[in-house]
């Protein structure tokens, strides 16, 4: 999302959208987030550092709006091919031994589930996992926002209709 920062890709994405791209995971702001598909079963998110960093663990934050359940499983998988498997804390931490890399790449397994009760007949549902930011530590300085002057190769005039007070 920002040459200059952390990029993210994702196996899937709950829905299209600007504030849910796997990017929205690193971009610095919380009211943000990146949420899997539910028919996802592997859900994956891949960071890539602009640079070689000596990282040692990551942060999940979760904000109360977002439609997630919260990481409890991961599997990280470094530049070099090493993987390291461990448990996301009630404080969201995950910590492991430092070791310099470039990607990461977040497998998910259980999660703290947020389950969804419908108001029309009160069917039950579990949220796919999703975070509001990954912080990697080591590398909390490359979590950064999309500038908003940065051209996005869209035309103008392409976008949806609007209509205010019938204008």
């Amino acid at each position: 999302d920002n040459s200059t920062g952390i990029r993210a890709w994702s196996s899937s994405r709950l829905v299209p959208g600007l504030w849910v791209r796997p990017g929205a995971a690193v971009d610095g702001d919380d009211g943000t987030g990146w949420v899997a598909a539910r028919d996802d079963s592997q859900p994956r998110l891949t960071l890539h550092l602009p640079e070689q960093r000596e990282v040692a663990g990551l942060r999940f934050v979760n904000d109360d709006a977002l439609p997630a359940s919260r990481p409890r499983q991961v599997s990280v998988t470094f530049s070099d091919g090493t993987e390291v498997s461990g448990t996301v804390g009630d404080d969201g931490l995950m910590r492991f031994d430092p070791r310099e890399t470039r990607r990461l790449v977040l497998r998910f397994g259980s999660s703290y589930p947020l389950e969804n009760i419908s108001s029309r007949g009160g069917l039950r549902t579990v949220a796919p996992v999703g975070a509001s930011e990954v912080r990697v530590l080591g590398a909390e300085d490359l979590s950064r926002a999309v500038s908003p002057g940065r051209e996005t190769g869209a035309q103008c005039g392409f976008g949806p209709s609007v209509t205010i007070n019938g204008t």
